[in-house]
């Protein structure tokens, strides 16, 4: 999604757009637990599996009833069997927990762009949606997200005209009742302070 709005002052971590799409940990609590689910049920899996397919081997190796010279080799070859079990089982552990971390990452990349945005309402600014790598998740989300601030800068900047319009109509007033000039000028003092912060806002 190629999302963007008015680009305001840019917070630290806003501001170096390129860094945080290289940072692959971006929320460790959820990156960690599920990159770990994912490597321990693979571990487990291969576990299983090769524990039963090394239980046929030694079966096997029985009901043939081997025996005298050979049996040093088999003894051997059983060990080599299951260490390789026992080695590809790690590998498919470190394997699915490399896939983890990439999974998790398209959506914890949206979500650290999606919090970093809400802080920036927050705080009282528009913020700079940026475009999301291919791949990421969560797409939808950030498009809606884009779409109400787009609905609050357009209802800020109706509210923010109707100010100037009120504003004007005091200067006005003032200029045509001097006599209650300072009364004018009261009411008015107010509603610049706001047209100022609003102006602020928009401008980013």
């Amino acid at each position: 999604m190629d999302a963007a709005v008015a680009k305001p002052a840019a917070t630290p971590a806003e501001s170096d757009p390129k860094r945080s799409r290289t940072r692959y940990w971006l929320d460790h609590g959820f990156q960690i637990r599920y990159t770990a689910l994912l490597a321990l049920s693979g571990l487990a899996s291969a576990l299983f599996f090769g524990a039963w397919m090394y239980r046929a081997h030694l079966t096997t190796t029985r009901v043939l009833a081997i025996e005298g010279a050979l049996m040093p080799e088999v003894a051997r070859e059983d060990q080599r069997i299951f260490f390789a079990y026992i080695g590809l089982s790690l590998v498919m552990a470190a394997v699915l927990g490399l896939v983890g971390v990439a999974l998790t990452h398209r959506v914890a990349g949206p979500l650290h762009v999606l919090s970093m945005c809400m802080g920036a309402v927050e705080e009282g600014r528009y913020p700079f949606v940026r475009a999301l790598r291919k791949g990421d998740e969560l797409v939808e989300t950030l498009g809606d997200f884009k779409r109400m601030v787009d609905t609050l800068k357009e209802r800020e900047g109706r509210v923010a005209t109707e100010l100037e319009r009120a504003i004007a109509a005091l200067d006005e007033a003032a200029k045509s009742r001097p006599q209650h000039a300072d009364e004018y000028r009261a009411i008015a003092a107010p509603l610049k302070a706001i047209r100022e912060e609003k102006r602020a806002r928009l401008a980013g």
